[in-house]
């Protein structure tokens, strides 16, 4: 297909997402094993995250990132239906 590229590896995807021209911030949008190696590795500065109050049934979840990424950068709530909706920007 013409513009993808395929690459084997999110250490990979990570380097050459870096070596296109104008690429200021790069970002990882999952899933769950991706989310974890990303942080695991160390290959992220920041999060964008929402978060949605609830009980919900699910298998995967998000990794633990509160012990690495400990500053709130910015962070609003906000109501979506019968959802309320918390975002957030956190950094090391």
């Amino acid at each position: 297909t013409p513009g993808c590229q395929i690459v084997y590896s999110l250490d990979e995807a990570i380097k050459f997402a870096q070596s296109q021209s104008g690429a200021e911030e790069i970002f990882i949008i999952g899933g769950g094993e991706i989310f974890k190696q990303a942080i695991e590795q160390n290959l992220v500065g920041k999060l964008y995250l929402t978060k949605v109050k609830g009980d919900f049934k699910a298998e995967i979840f998000f990794p633990p990132y509160a012990h690495i990424f400990t500053k709130i950068i910015a962070s609003r709530s906000d109501l979506e239906g019968d959802y309320q909706l918390t975002f957030e920007e956190r950094s090391q």
